[in-house]
């Protein structure tokens, strides 16, 4: 078991009943530092390469081009010249937006070639930035309008992420609005959840709440929406995050962020002297005793990083899903589930 310190901050809320700001519960999972892959490979099941992408990046090391590879092509054999190819992705930049295309399977056009003009999209989005440079809006467009033509302002979104933050750019709220049925633009009413975050008296990150309802008065953003779930954060005494515990039910006494919360995971970091990870270890269940944070929690998953010399340039990350062969994790037979170069 990785070293697991516990030396929760003094926590106090942000009152913050505002709307703005959603998403997913993995686009919260961010890399130790602002580094991009050039290479992320996807193993399947037993190890083997399953998919891989390759990035290019412009001169401020930000992606503008990816490429993501399906098969091993005619000679069998992966990273090599004639691996098939099955989408890719544009992105571009300006002081205020990202706009990022993709060309998904069946995207070649009438002439089956990639890269050239009749190329057809199938999904897009551009990110919109404020003026301390965070992400304010995400619009996803997954079909063109009444006109027929792909990045045209009739173009159909299908989904919208809407965050709002502090004064001092700490993110407060996270709202995600999703419309399902094809031809039917995102409107307002079209929440599908929200987190909340609070902070302590630091400023870091200690706890957010999920939200998937609008509760008995049926409005959203009021003090009866249902919480779905709860994460909290822990760190050392150099105030590195060393753990996140999440809950998925408020307990037997009803009330979330106490004693008797019900923990579904816990995500655990080894962190190197600048404060970087160096391991992150997913646990999915409280082992045979029962009882979490304790030797025997069953993990679900790691990862491990490499960094250069001084460790403040990350070089390579690797995920494992399953112990191997000899059914212990943290030896030489665990397997890959992928591995990322930047």
């Amino acid at each position: 078991m990785k070293n697991r310190i516990k030396s929760l901050s003094v926590l106090f809320s942000l009152s913050v009943l505002f709307a703005c700001g959603g998403g997913g519960e993995t686009t919260d999972m961010a890399d130790p530092q602002d580094a991009h892959y050039t290479l992320y490979i996807n193993y399947d099941d037993v190890g083997e390469i399953r998919t891989y992408s390759t990035y290019e990046l412009n001169a401020d090391g930000k992606p503008v081009h990816r490429r993501r590879f399906d098969n091993p092509g005619m000679d069998g054999v992966w990273q090599t010249g004639d691996d098939g190819m099955s989408s890719y992705d544009d992105v571009s930049y300006s002081e205020t937006q990202r706009i990022r295309i993709y060309y998904g399977i069946g995207g070649e056009g009438d002439d089956g070639e990639w890269f050239t003009a009749d190329d057809v999209p199938q999904s897009w989005n551009v990110t919109e930035y404020d003026s301390q440079g965070n992400e304010e809006l995400i619009t996803g467009y997954t079909h063109p309008g009444p006109d027929g033509q792909w990045l045209t302002a009739d173009d159909l979104n299908n989904s919208i992420y809407e965050f709002t933050y502090s004064g001092e750019g700490l993110l407060l709220r996270r709202v995600y609005k999703f419309q399902g049925t094809v031809g039917i633009p995102v409107t307002d009413d079209d929440i599908h959840n929200y987190f909340d975050f609070f902070y302590n008296v630091a400023g870091d990150r200690a706890h957010y709440f999920r939200y998937n309802a609008p509760g008995v008065d049926g409005v959203w953003f009021t003090g009866d929406d249902e919480v779905n779930s709860l994460s909290e954060y822990y760190y050392d005494s150099d105030g590195y995050v060393v753990e996140r515990v999440f809950y998925n039910a408020p307990g037997g006494d009803g009330t979330w962020l106490t004693g008797d919360d019900v923990i579904s995971s816990i995500w655990a970091y080894d962190n190197n002297t600048r404060g970087n990870w160096i391991e992150w270890v997913s646990y999915s269940g409280a082992g045979i005793d029962g009882l979490w944070q304790t030797a025997d929690d069953d993990v679900s998953f790691y990862r491990n990083f490499i960094y250069n010399q001084s460790g403040d340039r990350l070089l390579t990350e690797t995920g494992y899903g399953d112990a191997g062969d000899d059914g212990q994790w943290f030896t030489d037979d665990d397997v890959r589930s992928y591995h990322a170069e930047y």
